[in-house]
């Protein structure tokens, strides 16, 4: 069993959960496009990302109740995607974000217009009844670089791989 932090570092082999809601399950437990599409840009900049959890602070089954709660009123099988950090940069630089690994400081960056921000953030849900509490819940930010074809075209590379059924 692997050890939780407090913090994911999201390192390229962290592995991120991205929740699959039931309109976007396909057959074969494929998520649909939409899985993947950043929600469009609001007047708040800070909180437009991709929402996932890390497995870094929390077991997937854990992720599993804290979205079956919020999402499907606890009933039902939880659809889950498994994606390592790699992954989503790889993603994103193939859709032409320039994300950078610094080793230095051990962060993935990316370059948003003139600015460079941090391209994965922690954000955890705390404060409320513990069922809805998500200690990994964590935002893939470098989708705010992205135009809307951009978007889609990350999207699509995002939805290769089978979700799981808790």
């Amino acid at each position: 069993m692997a050890t939780r932090v407090t913090k994911p570092n999201f390192s390229e082999r962290s592995a991120l959960v991205r929740y699959v809601s039931e309109e976007n399950r396909l057959e074969g437990r494929r998520p649909a496009v939409a899985t993947f599409l950043p929600a469009p840009p609001s007047n708040t900049p800070e909180k437009d990302y991709l929402s996932v959890n890390s497995l870094e602070v929390e077991s997937i089954t854990i992720i599993a109740t804290y979205h079956r709660q919020k999402w499907q009123s606890g009933n039902g099988k939880v659809a889950l995607t498994l994606h390592k950090v790699f992954e989503y940069s790889n993603a994103g630089k193939k859709c032409g974000v320039s994300l950078i690994y610094s080793r230095a400081i051990r962060q993935w960056k990316f370059r948003n217009g003139t600015k460079e921000e941090d391209a994965y953030k922690h954000h955890p849900v705390l404060g409320s009844h513990l069922p809805l509490n998500s200690k990994s819940h964590s935002g893939v930010e470098f989708v705010r670089a992205m135009d809307e074809y951009s978007a889609d075209k990350f999207a699509r590379r995002m939805t290769g791989k089978r979700f799981h059924l808790l």
